[in-house]
């Protein structure tokens, strides 16, 4: 508007256009951290034209999630410009829940325990976990162990004890009296306990009870725990009642008799045999009363009596006697014959023994069973009284002894009276003979040993022996030997590879142990080994011979292998009659065999050189083996 102070005004419209096109200015927003949760203030900004601006999120405060969040601040400077910027809200809880003190925890059977908590500075209030299954029976020290996590990954635990203690032992029972006549079984009585509840007891008696009287009963009632009473019970066995008395049927018998022992029936005992002090079987003739006691052993008895009739009413078998003959007496054996009752009777007679009357006689023998039974049997008795004599011609080393206990020294006749088979009186005439023994000296020179003639003996030493021979006639010769034993030297001494025989003047022969083969040319006192191999010596001295012990040389010293190289066998062909020979060679053997295989000559010593005769065999090839080397021969 235009005023000229006079009156007069004019207008005139001016457009000003205010446009802001400038934005805020976006911040850098510090990160803001947090244990439990966190809001960040307000960040602000500045604006050319707003000034200060406070940024606005939709994000919800406080932030409580554990980790980090971005939160997006918008910056509005009201003239239409905006800017965001966006701030890093981290959550880290490093704080861990508080351990707590957890009291123990007891009971007497059993024990729960509360689930303890403790504080978190986040979590705030946290219930423990445990994998322990409640409740705890177990009686004594239980260690619970309880885990309280805060939910943000830190935990503790806690241990708790639990103590189940089972100190109230079970009520102890009264127990009522158990009675039975024959046999008690109580039903196993029970109890009550705190914590087991319903016990029963148990005893080491063993039921049935069926001794008769009072038994006390010991029952233990046990809870488990540790804790265990005891109750009495009295069971009372008492048979009152006693056996039934039988009726018992008469027992016969001929001989004798033997009643079967009787039974009854006994309300305990059940079946009863009958004891009695009556010896069986009954052999008495007549009437026996038999009593029989029957006791169900608990104090009662009965008794029945058994009436047992003995009547032999057979007779003995009358018996068919041979007759007895004799030369000049005879005394018949008692006969005997077979009774029912009696078993074996011996026959008994007034005749007088032995008889003597020439002629037959009768003798009546009689036989009585004892029970009133009496047979009698004849038998003839013949006796002929025919006397003997005899001539006994005896030849004695020594004195002679009879029959009848005589000694009789010297050659002679003699006559002596014996008692023949048939009791007659026998007269012996003894036409002896009283040969002498017979000694006899001799000497004896042998060699090393000597046994003598009889065999039973052998002698290394000389002296005197006796030996004992035969005669011609019989009697012993005794052979008195007065034995000189001639001595040979066998030993030998070894000097290094020589063998000398300790025997002085005497005669030596060499020999190979392995082959037994004496040795060529070595015939002197003292031997040297050229080979490897065993040696002995055999010693004559005294006209006897011995041989030594085996020296056995294995040395680098002698030769160890024969050069067969050297063999020669002619004539080749040959009737038959040929030669081996071989300088330098001892102690080989030679086998001969045919084109068969057969071995027809064996261990053929060669020293040096050897004839062999083939003539009395048949014509053909045959091989030649001087130990392992083979060669071969014809015969024609």
């Amino acid at each position: 508007s235009f005023n000229d102070g006079n009156g007069q005004t004019v207008t005139a419209n001016q457009t000003v256009i205010v446009d802001d096109t400038t934005p805020p200015v976006v911040p850098t927003l510090a990160n803001v951290t947090g244990q439990c949760s966190a809001t960040p203030t307000a960040p602000t900004t500045t604006d050319n034209c707003a000034g200060t601006i406070t940024g606005t999120t939709t994000t919800v405060f406080p932030i409580t999630t554990q980790g980090t969040t971005v939160v997006t601040w918008s910056f509005n400077d009201g003239n239409g410009q905006t800017v965001t910027a966006n701030q890093t809200v981290i959550i880290d809880d490093t704080t861990p829940p508080v351990v707590p003190t957890l009291a123990n925890v007891t009971g007497q059977c059993s024990a729960t325990p509360t689930a303890p908590t403790t504080t978190d500075n986040c979590a705030g209030t946290i219930t423990g976990t445990t994998t322990t299954v409640f409740p705890i029976t177990t009686q004594g020290t239980t260690v619970v162990t309880w885990s309280f996590n805060d939910g943000n990954g830190q935990t503790v635990t806690a241990n708790q004890t639990v103590i189940v203690d089972d100190t109230t032992p079970p009520v102890v029972p009264t127990l009522a009296n158990v009675t039975g006549q024959c046999s008690a079984t109580p039903t196993a009585p029970t109890t009550t306990d705190n914590c087991a509840g319903m016990i029963t007891g148990t005893t080491t008696t063993v039921f049935p009870i069926t001794t008769q009287g009072t038994t006390v009963v010991t029952w233990s009632f046990n809870d488990g725990n540790g804790q265990t009473v005891t109750a009495n019970q009295t069971v009372i066995v008492d048979d009152t009642t006693p056996p039934v008395v039988p009726t018992l049927a008469n027992v016969t018998g001929q001989c004798s008799a033997t009643p079967t022992a009787p039974t009854t029936t006994d309300n305990c005992a059940g079946t009863i045999t009958g004891t009695t002090t009556t010896v069986f079987p009954i052999t008495t003739q007549g009437t026996t009363v038999v009593t029989w006691s029957f006791n169900d052993g608990n104090g009662q008895t009965v008794t029945a009596n058994q009436t047992v009739i003995v009547d032999d009413t057979t007779p003995p078998v009358v018996p068919t006697l041979a007759n007895v003959t004799g030369q000049c007496s005879a005394t018949p054996t008692a006969p005997t014959t077979t009774d029912n009752c009696a078993g074996t009777i011996t026959g008994t007679t007034t005749t007088v023994f032995p008889i003597t009357t020439q002629g037959t006689t009768v003798v009546t023998w009689s036989f009585n069973d004892g029970n009133g039974q009496t047979v009698t049997a004849n038998q003839t008795v013949i006796i002929l009284g025919l006397p003997t004599s005899s001539t006994l011609t005896v030849t004695s080393c020594g004195a002679y002894t009879s029959s009848n206990g005589n000694i009789y020294p010297n050659s002679g006749t003699y006559t002596e009276t014996i008692t023949n088979v048939s009791g007659c009186d026998s007269t012996i005439t003894i036409q002896l003979t009283v040969q002498q023994e017979f000694v006899i000296n001799m000497s004896a020179l042998f060699c090393k040993e000597y046994t003598v003639p009889s065999g039973t003996a052998t002698y290394y030493v000389s002296g005197i022996y006796n030996d004992t021979l035969t005669s011609v006639l019989g009697c012993d010769s005794i052979l008195v030997i007065d034995l000189t034993i001639l001595p040979v030297d066998n030993t030998v001494t070894q000097n290094g590879l020589t063998l000398t025989s300790n025997a002085v003047g005497a005669q030596y022969h060499w020999i190979n142990c392995n082959t037994g083969a004496q040795i060529f040319n070595a015939t002197n006192q003292s031997f040297t080994p050229i080979y490897n191999g065993s040696y002995a010596v055999v010693v004559l001295q005294n006209g006897c011979y011995d041989t030594s012990i085996c020296y056995t040389y294995y040395t680098t010293e002698l030769l160890d292998e024969k050069d067969f190289s050297t063999i020669n066998i002619y004539p080749n062909p040959s009737n038959g009659l040929f030669t081996v020979q071989a300088e330098g060679i001892h102690d080989a053997l030679i086998d001969i065999y045919d084109m068969n295989g057969r071995l027809i000559l064996e261990d053929i010593l060669l020293e040096n050189k050897v004839l062999i005769d083939l003539s009395d065999k048949e014509k053909g090839v045959y091989f030649i083996r001087i130990e392992d080397h083979m060669f071969r021969l014809v015969v024609d």
